[in-house]
């Protein structure tokens, strides 16, 4: 049913039981709010969206407030600005000044409304906030005095990531948001995913940075930069350095990472490739249902919630850690280099890849394969600091060997592209011929749940692809349960996969985005000459050299090697 208001003397046509806000938007107008997260249930607590309506007293909350009978609503009479501007002046009253220092600054939905709404001086005063830092994770930083209580960290934590590391603790002025008994995120249920990084409008939770030890290795005159790019991070970066959006300008980064002091730049999809082949090895000799993800923010809940699935998880490493590996234990002898002049950095859209290379098991005899991880975010601010402007830059290839891909290798930031790589390989170890029709067109999905069925030579497989860890607890307790009626269970722990990792570009659209970046991927799978792993050469022969004695007395496993439960 529809019913007609007058917004701002305009009618308009809204559906009776909708938000206020919801209909405003939907017809081009825009209210401010802070505490609104679309696809969660409204919780008013910010008050920054109200509205005045014809004959109510008190100012209404849009988020909230459904429509059920025609009304006249003004979003913006000098009542309704006056009070936005007090809450926004509130919040002001005791949060830090120190936006040129802030990570978030130019990128801060606080410090945007206090533009857009004209606050130009401090009219009411507070003491400040304790500065609290919680600096316990290797991947997130967690600064209470630019904590607005917003609550949507904790929101997301809580009923997407279901991690539910982080809760309001405290009364009154001493509320803030803690995690159990104060112990920080390193103790905590946090698995490193970075959701709440996206969704934090003021800077309280931030990626912990690694742009200064990777300086420090830069300016090191013995020291060798070794830096491995992943997939996603060319087609990530273009729209925040001027390019057409979704645009891979991957070849004007590897000339750009070289021009800042980079020794060699290597492609991360051809550890990607690997990742498929040893994969689909297991899959064939296991013949149970298998959990397959490269995501580490997946293995992480799995290790902490349902530790009985352990057994059911393929070990392959990610292909961050694969490449960290080989690198130091393979390519580094074969270029008779000290292993401990060798630092290796790895970029890619994830935050949990930093908790990851933090891993015991990550590790070499103590020294850790992967040195420091840098978010895209990251990369940007380096190449910005290195005063590397790619426009102005020829295009470079990667470096050998490390440097020919099949197009599947960078599939697996995508939900069910993970899957479709393995069909492609899969089809050519069941046949010993590449597939005919190499698009799985059932994979290529932006739903977080799709069962997918494919044949691989007169081997059939079902496959359930999820994307979001709120999604996947029920399948893994399946798993569990012996109830899984699938063959393989393809994880990524953000929705839209790595496109929407915690260490993308700030933006209120990042959902939207990452779907653009999707298609990006897609178009360049589509056109690329290399489509599977078995048609890159040098990947399947190291692959073979994998299980020769020589090499496995060299290099350690590249499986995990998971508690024993």
């Amino acid at each position: 049913m529809s019913i007609e208001i007058i917004v701002n003397n305009k009618a308009i046509t809204a559906k009776k039981g909708e938000t206020i806000l919801n209909a405003l938007t939907k017809n081009g107008i825009r209210i401010p709010t802070l505490c609104h997260m679309n696809e969660f249930s409204a919780t008013g607590s910010c008050r920054l969206c109200v509205v005045e309506v014809k004959n109510k007293n008190k100012l209404i909350p849009a988020c909230s407030q459904p429509i059920t009978e025609p009304m006249t609503i003004f979003t913006h009479s000098p009542r309704v600005i006056n009070a936005r501007r007090t809450i926004v002046e509130l919040l002001l009253s005791n949060h830090p000044d120190d936006c040129l220092y802030c990570g978030r600054n130019q990128h801060c939905e606080l410090q945007n409304l206090a533009v857009e709404l004209n606050i130009r001086e401090r009219r009411f005063f507070s003491n400040k906030k304790v500065q609290i830092m919680d600096t316990s994770s290797p991947a997130i930083v967690k600064d209470d005095a630019k904590c607005i209580l917003c609550g949507r960290c904790i929101r997301v934590c809580d009923e997407r990531v279901q991690a539910s590391a982080i809760d309001f603790s405290g009364r009154g002025k001493k509320t803030r948001v803690d995690t159990v008994m104060s112990k920080g995120l390193n103790y905590s249920s946090c698995i490193a995913c970075g959701q709440c990084i996206l969704v934090c409008p003021s800077g309280a939770l931030s990626t912990k940075s690694s742009l200064t030890p990777v300086l420090d290795a830069l300016n090191n005159k013995s020291s060798k930069v070794l830096i491995q790019i992943a997939p996603a991070v060319g087609y990530s970066i273009a729209e925040e350095l001027g390019f057409k959006a979704g645009k891979d300008i991957s070849n004007r980064l590897v000339a750009g990472l070289r021009a800042a002091g980079m020794d060699m730049v290597f492609n991360l999809a051809w550890a990607g490739d690997l990742f498929l082949i040893e994969t689909a090895k297991h899959i064939i000799e296991n013949k149970k249902p298998t959990i397959v993800t490269t995501c580490p923010a997946v293995t992480k809940y799995i290790e902490q919630f349902f530790p009985k699935a352990l057994p059911m998880t393929n070990s392959v490493k990610s292909p961050q850690q694969i490449m960290g590996t080989i690198i130091k234990n393979h390519f580094v002898q074969a270029q008779d280099w000290d292993i401990n002049d060798i630092f290796v950095v790895s970029v890619g859209p994830c935050t949990a890849a930093k908790a990851e290379a933090t891993r015991i098991d990550t590790m070499s005899n103590g020294i850790p394969d992967v040195d420091a991880v840098l978010t895209t975010n990251e990369l940007i601010r380096f190449l910005k600091l290195s005063g590397i402007d790619l426009h102005n830059i020829d295009e470079e290839r990667y470096d050998a060997p490390f440097h020919v891909a099949s197009s599947a290798g960078s599939l697996y930031h995508i939900p069910g592209g993970l899957t479709e790589g393995l069909y492609r390989h899969l089809s050519f170890l069941n046949t010993n011929k590449t597939p005919a029709k190499m698009n799985l067109e059932d994979a290529r999905t932006t739903k977080p749940d799709k069962d997918i069925n494919f044949k691989a030579g007169k081997t059939s497989y079902k496959v359930k692809t999820v994307s979001g860890i709120h999604h996947i607890k029920k399948y893994i307790q399946q798993i569990i349960d012996n109830e899984f009626d699938y063959d393989i269970l393809d994880l990524t722990a953000c929705l839209m996969g790595c496109m929407s990792g915690g260490g993308q570009p700030m933006t209120s659209q990042y959902a939207e985005n990452a779907k653009f970046l999707m298609k990006s991927l897609y178009k360049n799978d589509n056109q690329a000459a290399s489509k599977a792993p078995n048609q890159n050469p040098f990947t399947m022969d190291f692959s073979k050299q994998l299980h020769s004695e020589a090499l496995k007395k060299l290099m350690p496993s590249l499986h995990h090697k998971f508690p024993q439960i």
